[in-house]
């Protein structure tokens, strides 16, 4: 269900969440709250217009290079799994292509 979140409701005297207040007026007590804002792509993927998947991340293959032949992306681009050792891992994975890549030509 997706509500639009208006306010956060916070214990009269202390600085922590109690609640959450929505659009409609309806309030949800919780202790913490998660978010994931959708992805936005920089201005180069834009420019590059390298397709994206469903969610708005870069399409990327088993070894991060994109449906562009010759380009890679990593890291927080191509995944919601987003986190510097994982970024760091996919960035490995896109060079050791692209290395590869550059010693066939």
């Amino acid at each position: 269900e997706k509500r639009t979140l208006s306010r956060l409701v916070s214990a009269d005297d202390e600085p922590r969440l109690v609640a959450v207040e929505f659009s409609d007026g309806q309030r949800s007590a919780c202790d913490a709250l998660f978010s994931h804002p959708p992805q936005r792509q920089t201005e180069l993927v834009k420019q590059a217009d390298l397709p994206l998947d469903e969610s708005g991340f870069v399409r990327v293959d088993a070894q991060q290079q994109t449906l562009r032949p010759g380009i890679y992306a990593a890291g927080d681009l191509t995944t919601m799994r987003q986190g510097a050792l994982l970024a760091a891992a996919a960035g490995a994975t896109a060079a050791y292509a692209l290395n590869h890549e550059l010693m066939l030509l």
